[in-house]
């Protein structure tokens, strides 16, 4: 088995990509703000990455 080939998979592989990751990208942007203020940069926008990110930080 190897992990992130979608080649053996590829149903799996479709309804990853096309049903889970957009439904996980929805439920991290859903009360998110549009934007964050920086103090250097000023208005930086948020993006559902940024919330990963975060998360993972100790």
């Amino acid at each position: 088995f190897r992990l992130g080939n979608s080649s053996l998979c590829p149903g799996i592989s479709r309804l990853v990509l096309d049903q889970l990751c957009p439904a996980i990208r929805d439920i991290l942007q859903d009360g998110l703000r549009p934007f964050k203020l920086d103090l250097i940069v000023g208005r930086r926008s948020n993006k559902p990455w940024s919330v990963v990110e975060a998360a993972t930080q100790p």
